[in-house]
């Protein structure tokens, strides 16, 4: 996780370790989706160590937005049903 979040400009990267520390002490739950994606290509998404998949999208001041987290096992749950 550190080595795509260090890519990212400054208040980006520490806004989504705010994000980050939220979803790991389980402010966030696993399989929340608050808000609808406009365009993908702002959408960061990346595993964290604590076995969490995170999407998180920026907008036009860099701020992250949270957008899906889930877990390992429901990550690969939607891969078999995509085949």
């Amino acid at each position: 996780m550190q080595k795509v979040v260090k890519k990212l400009p400054r208040h980006v990267q520490e806004n989504i370790e705010d994000l980050v520390k939220e979803i790991e002490s389980g402010t966030i739950p696993p399989g929340r989706k608050p808000e609808k994606v406009k365009s993908r290509s702002d959408v960061f998404k990346f595993w964290l160590s604590s076995g969490y998949r995170i999407a998180v999208q920026t907008d036009d001041e860099g701020h992250g937005r949270f957008v899906h987290v889930e877990t390992r096992s429901s990550f690969y749950e939607s891969l078999k049903r995509k085949r």
